[in-house]
Order: structure tokens, then sequence, then C-alpha cells
């Protein structure tokens, strides 16, 4: 057993002197920091920005619009549409003003002609299947305008590839395009 003697006993002087730490102000500098880390994720995942996030290749998208087209069209529960429109919604706000408006723009007006189109099914008291049909042509041709509008043509066509269409129909597909 160790016995200590009374010079070990006492504490340190520099343990028992008071402290006087006056901590700065700066508490939102987490908050800052954080705020600005987010802003800068946010913006280089911005289309128009000078750093652009590596999209999907081409063919990859065609897949992806056209199964979402296809699930979409097939859909009878409102639901999954809405959440489709969220996703869609919550995808467009990461592009520039220009296509963003091209979309919105060809979306709202395939929804509006089909809406005008099935008014009649309103009088014939079927309101909700105007509403549900319209949601669908927007999200259809809203996704397509959005594969249009953020890939090139001259890989949409090269992506055609990839699903072994043959030559003679992209050709003549690329020719119609361009001219």
């Amino acid at each position: 057993e160790y016995n200590m003697t009374a010079e070990e006993n006492e504490i340190p002087e520099w343990l028992t002197a008071e402290e006087d730490y006056d901590p700065p102000e700066d508490r939102d500098n987490f908050i800052t920091k954080t705020m600005l880390k987010l802003i800068g994720v946010l913006s280089s995942a911005r289309e128009d920005g000078k750093i652009r996030a590596r999209g999907a290749s081409p063919a990859v998208k065609i897949i992806y619009i056209l199964y979402f087209i296809v699930l979409t069209a097939l859909c009878t529960n409102a639901f999954f549409l809405y959440c489709m429109l969220a996703l869609c919604l919550a995808r467009y706000c990461f592009l520039p003003a220009k296509k963003l408006g091209r979309i919105l723009r060809s979306g709202i007006t395939a929804a509006l002609l089909s809406m005008l189109i099935l008014l009649p099914a309103v009088f014939f008291g079927q309101p909700s299947t105007m509403l549900t049909v319209s949601l669908k042509v927007f999200l259809s041709v809203s996704m397509l305008t959005f594969l249009s509008v953020t890939t090139p043509w001259n890989r949409l066509t090269g992506a055609l590839r990839v699903f072994h269409v043959p030559n003679i129909f992209i050709f003549t597909f690329d020719i119609t395009l361009k001219y």
C-alpha cells in the first residue's frame, strides 16, 4: 500500500488559480460554415454553374424516362402521381431558368390541351378523370422535354445504337432533327 506524504497531498497552485477565460461571442460560426458548404454543394449541382454534376449517360436517361412514363400511364393511384410530380419538380429546381421555362411551358400547354379535350368528362360526372389524365400528360410531356433539354440531340441519337436500333432509322432521325 502506498502512503502519500504531506507534500504530495497538496494541490498545485496553478490548479487552484482562478481562470478568467472569456469565450468569443461568435457562436454562429458553425452554422455559417455549414450553410456556406451546403450552398456550395447545391451550386455545384446546378446545370448552369461552372462546376457541373456529371449526369447519367443518354441511354440510361432514355430507359429511365420511358420507364417512368409507362409507370405514370399505368398508374391508378393518385398518391404515386403526386410523388412523381414532387420528384420531377424537385429535379427541375436545379435547372437554369430558360430550361425550366421550356419544360414547364410544354408540360402546362399539353396538360391544358388535355383538360380542354376531357372537359365533357366533367359534365358527365367524372371530374377526377380529367385531373388524373391531365396530370399524367403533364408528367409525361415534362419528362420528355427534360430529356431533350438536358441531353444534346447527337448524344440521344448515339444512344439509340445501344438499343440496337437500325442505322437507317438513326440516320433518318438525325437528318430530320438537323434539317
